[in-house]
């Protein structure tokens, strides 16, 4: 599922416009970097996703209308080809999020690699986040979210 999230992101490199490639980049080396941490069994660094931490990204994702401008999306045609071009990448991220938690969480209920799931989750945030962004009259900048944001980073 992962090779499949991976050429979808590069895919959605070549289609969609240059205001989303800072997090289209983001994402797909995420993406890398979780291959890589769950093949070579090491844990999973953090990183930032077009400058936005985990718990930037959760807050961001779980408080739209007081961060982005608009309230929570359930996507549908009217808000577009890129929004929809989103939408198919989150279902894949969101389809890993659930292989992986087959994976990795044990028949008694322990979790193996907690760092890849959590990491899953906050990549699907992060296209939520986007999708947001996407039909939002007026979207804040990259910058203008993080100095809303304060700096702030809670979970």
């Amino acid at each position: 599922v992962l090779d499949s999230t991976i050429a979808l992101t590069v895919w959605l490199q070549i289609e969609l416009a240059e205001s989303w490639q800072p997090w289209l980049m983001d994402i797909r080396s995420r993406l890398g970097n979780i291959m890589r941490a769950d093949a070579l069994e090491e844990p999973l660094a953090a990183q930032s996703i077009a400058g936005f931490s985990e718990g930037q990204l959760h807050r961001l994702s779980h408080q739209p209308l007081r961060f982005l401008g608009h309230d929570h999306l359930v996507p549908e045609a009217r808000h577009g080809r890129e929004v929809a071009l989103l939408n198919l990448l989150r279902g894949k991220v969101r389809e890993a999020e659930v292989t992986a938690a087959q994976v990795f969480i044990t028949p008694q209920f322990a979790v193996r690699r907690a760092d890849i799931m959590q990491a899953l989750n906050r990549l699907s945030s992060a296209v939520y986040v986007m999708m947001i962004l996407g039909v939002t009259d007026s979207p804040p900048t990259l910058s203008q979210l993080q100095q809303h944001l304060g700096g702030e980073d809670d979970h």
